[in-house]
């Protein structure tokens, strides 16, 4: 009885494969995305952040932020992450809010400005993103228990 041998089928699994070149494009001309949330989304988030200092980051802040647009409690389902949406968009406006202080690290000075060296520049950013937690400092305890989840 002649025994099969299966050489040949690892060498032709042992061979590159050629990948098709990847070609990122970029346009000036079209405008930039949006961001992680829709226009729906972003303006029962908006209408949320002003109850967190009350109600936390909940599902109550997501149903009150709702109603304030006009929205039924159902909108919610909007959410697939439930409150967590809430974290992630005061994270992303925060992110994008530090933008307003990028004079921090531009390194023109105007007339009569020292120059600031790289740990000043980062403990500047880092107090702005701080004091911007303020309102909510009280309920920063409820993101943490979202990270361990």
């Amino acid at each position: 009885m002649a025994t099969k041998t299966f050489l040949p089928r690892f060498q032709a699994l042992s061979k590159p494969i050629a990948l098709p070149l990847v070609r990122p494009y970029h346009s000036y001309d079209h405008p930039p995305p949006s961001g992680p949330f829709s226009s729906t989304e972003t303006t029962i988030l908006s209408a949320s952040v002003p109850h967190i200092p009350t109600h936390g980051f909940t599902h109550t802040t997501l149903s009150l932020g709702a109603k304030d647009t006009g929205y039924i409690d159902a909108s919610t389902n909007l959410f697939p992450s439930g409150a967590f949406s809430l974290v992630h968009y005061h994270l992303y406006t925060q992110r994008l809010a530090l933008a307003g202080h990028a004079h921090i690290l531009s390194p023109i000075l105007k007339e009569g400005e020292k120059s600031l060296g790289i740990g000043e520049k980062v403990k500047a950013l880092t107090w702005e993103r701080l004091m911007a937690d303020r309102e909510i400092i009280h309920r920063w305890q409820e993101v943490c228990l979202f990270a361990l989840n």
